[in-house]
């Protein structure tokens, strides 16, 4: 769970992990892949990086949720051991997830890896002994329109001082001591939460707080009270300290769970802005822990928005220049040998058409690079992967698909083989992948 410090006391997270490994169960890793995508939602064909894996928990409920590509790393060597058995466990062949060591903290080493769909980083950070300079490198290794998913220690003043000396107590022990001490030191707490239980004649609320929990991070009690007890480095931050601090660097904060003045961590999702957008393009209106950005343009066209037609069907293949015939023969359409790479959307692309122009085209796309959410698509069998319609709004689009229940995989984005028109990504509820297209391209107002 460490990300990276060179700190000369620094809790042993991998041990802790390693304990927990060994009881690992599919009811745990089920509850941590919910939690998941509570949190960023359906990530088919995203990419995820994973900085401080701990466990290795998150990067295997992000394979399981169907992520294209998953890069998981820490500085600890026995976490980067718990991650890496995770996956032999379960997903020994898997290409596309890859773990490693590596320091939240090294700038060439981050950079290295490029940017993702997703960046996640829960409860690690703050363990850095750099808090701020990792929350900035986890912040640029998030790609335009990306979500990035931090919990980070929140800021009680003295209390958090005084958290930071005991840690320290606790780190300059010997390892075999470390338990204890952390039972010793959480005694009062579980003590007074027992005698409430009793108080209320309800008994069985202070065992279940130990036979039924269960942290975000799939964590038995015993494990929260070690981990908590034990970590250190230990840094905190006011909520609107991050807010500010990402606010500055382009982000849009789309969902935040305060700790309510305790200890624990505040929750952040934010929202990287797509290059060349600015804070005020956008009405942020926020109902009931929900957040929406609907364009100013949207209500004046939405009437006539929703119209649509289907523009083409598109087929993932592993060569466009191999498969364009036989496809082309099969279904009687005419391919005119043309390839378009796009690197937006990491892919190539290619157009088969029918003699009758008022017929949907078929495109066939292929990976283009060693990171296209593609591979992960082609590596289960390929095949159909999307309808793509041609709207007139495509905000508009976009704000019924939200209200539909349907997830915004990518946001608008040009594309190549539109000469510059937009396209962004929907996944449905009934779990089908769509493409929208705008009918013309937009002009931006002067």
């Amino acid at each position: 769970m460490s990300a990276g410090t060179q700190a000369e006391l620094r809790f042993a997270f991998g041990e802790n992990w390693a304990h927990y490994l060994a009881h690992l169960n599919d009811e745990r890793i089920t509850r941590a892949q919910e939690a998941l995508r509570t949190l960023t939602g359906e990530l088919i064909g995203r990419t995820f990086l994973d900085i401080g894996s701990g466990s290795g928990i998150h990067s295997l409920a992000a394979v399981r949720l169907g992520a294209a590509r998953v890069h998981s790393f820490d500085l600890d060597a026995q976490s980067v051991a718990c991650t890496s058995e995770l996956k032999r466990r379960y997903y020994p062949g898997a290409a596309y997830w890859t773990v490693e060591s590596g320091s939240a903290l090294d700038k060439n080493y981050t950079q290295r890896l490029g940017q993702f769909d997703v960046v996640y980083s829960w409860g690690v950070l703050h363990h850095t002994g750099n808090m701020w300079r990792a929350l900035e490198l986890a912040g640029e290794a998030v790609a335009p329109g990306g979500l990035l998913a931090l919990a980070i220690y929140n800021d009680q003043g003295f209390w958090s001082r005084y958290w930071r000396v005991i840690k320290r107590v606790c780190n300059r022990m010997p390892r075999s001591l470390q338990p204890v001490y952390a039972a010793l030191t959480m005694a009062p707490v579980e003590g007074r939460e027992l005698v409430k239980s009793l108080l209320k004649l309800r008994p069985q609320q202070y065992v279940q707080r130990w036979t039924r929990h269960y942290s975000d991070r799939g964590m038995s009690r015993w494990h929260d009270i070690v981990d908590w007890v034990g970590g250190y480095p230990f840094e905190v931050a006011k909520p609107e300290e991050v807010f500010e601090f990402y606010r500055k660097r382009g982000f849009a904060l789309e969902k935040l769970t305060t700790s309510g003045g305790s200890k624990a961590c505040n929750e952040f999702v934010f929202c990287r802005r797509e290059l060349g957008h600015s804070p005020g393009e956008f009405m942020v209106e926020r109902k009931k822990g929900v957040s929406t950005e609907v364009t100013q343009e949207v209500a004046m066209v939405v009437p006539q928005a929703l119209t649509r037609s289907l523009h083409h069907v598109g087929f993932a293949v592993t060569s466009i220049a191999a498969a364009a015939e036989a496809f082309a023969g099969t279904l009687g359409a005419e391919w005119d040998g043309e390839i378009l790479s796009d690197p937006l959307q990491e892919a190539k692309v290619s157009f088969l058409r029918h003699h009758d122009t008022k017929e949907p085209m078929l495109e066939l796309i292929e990976p283009a690079g060693a990171d296209s959410p593609l591979y992960g698509f082609l590596k289960r069998g390929g095949g159909l992967h999307h309808l793509c319609y041609e709207v007139n709004c495509l905000e508009a689009q976009l704000e019924s698909s939200r209200a539909s229940g349907a997830l915004i995989v990518k946001p608008p984005l040009p594309a190549v083989a539109f000469e510059g028109r937009r396209i962004a990504w929907v996944y449905t509820k009934q779990k089908l992948l769509v493409e929208y297209l705008e009918r013309e391209k937009k002009v931006a107002l002067a």
